[in-house]
C-alpha cells in the first residue's frame, strides 16, 4: 500500500510537471532539449522567489551565484585576439581577427543580453557568440559591460551605453582598433536588443 509520503511526492511531481510544461511548435528542432532548458529555468526561478521570499538573498543575487561557473577569462587562440580595456570608465572586451591584421576591418559594437541585473559579456554564451561573430565576419567586436540594475538604477546603464558609444565613434578611437569608420554597425540580443533599438533610434 503506498504511504501518504509516497503520494504527496507524486501528487507534487505530477503538479510540477503539469506547472513546468510548455507546448512547443512542431518546426522546433530538438523539443526535448529546449524543453529541458526551459525546466531548468523555471526551477531557477522558483528558488530565487522562494529564497527572496524568505529573506536569504535577492532575486538577482542568486543567478549572480549560480551563473559565476559560466564566467570566462579574455583568452586569445589561433583565430582571434581577445583582450579588455576601458571606455569612459566602462569595462569592455574585444575580439580582433588576426588574419589580415594590417588591414583596417568592419566593426561590431554588441550588447549582450540576460538581463542587465546580472548578465554580463564574459558569461559563456555571450563570449562565444562574439568570438564567433569575430572570426566569421572577419570583425572587431567591441562589447561593454554597462552597469548592473541590480545595483544602480536603470538610467544607468543606458547612460553608460550611450556615453560609450559617442566616445568609440570618433574616427582616432576606431583607428587604434583596428575598425574602419565607415564600416560599423551595432547589435544586441534580449536586454541588449532594447539597448540597440533605443540607441539606433535616438542618436
Amino acid at each position: 500500500m503506498m504511504g501518504p509520503k509516497a503520494l504527496c511526492l507524486m501528487i507534487f511531481c505530477a503538479l510540477m510537471a503539469w506547472h513546468m510544461h510548455t507546448t512547443f511548435s512542431a518546426d522546433y528542432e530538438e523539443p526535448w532539449k529546449i524543453m529541458f532548458i526551459h525546466f531548468l529555468e523555471k526551477i531557477c526561478e522558483i528558488t530565487a522567489s522562494v529564497l527572496e521570499n524568505l529573506g536569504i538573498m535577492s532575486y538577482w543575487e542568486f543567478y549572480n551565484i549560480i551563473t559565476k561557473g559560466y564566467i570566462t577569462q579574455p583568452t586569445s587562440d589561433e583565430n582571434i585576439t581577445v583582450k579588455e580595456t576601458k571606455i569612459n570608465d566602462i569595462l569592455v572586451r574585444y575580439y580582433v581577427p588576426k588574419r589580415n591584421s594590417h588591414k583596417l576591418k568592419r566593426g561590431m559594437i554588441y550588447f549582450h543580453g540576460g538581463s542587465p541585473k546580472f548578465a554580463k559579456i564574459a558569461l559563456l554564451p555571450y563570449e562565444t557568440f562574439a568570438r564567433r561573430a569575430a572570426n566569421r565576419l572577419d570583425a572587431v567586436v567591441l562589447a561593454p559591460d554597462y552597469q548592473q540594475s541590480s545595483k544602480y538604477h536603470s538610467q544607468t546603464q543606458w547612460n553608460d551605453v550611450s556615453d560609450f558609444v559617442k566616445s568609440l565613434l570618433h574616427p582616432e578611437t576606431l583607428a587604434k582598433y583596428g575598425v574602419d569608420p565607415t564600416r560599423v554597425c551595432i547589435t544586441g540580443d534580449s536586454a541588449g536588443a532594447t539597448i540597440t533599438a533605443a540607441l539606433t533610434q535616438q542618436e
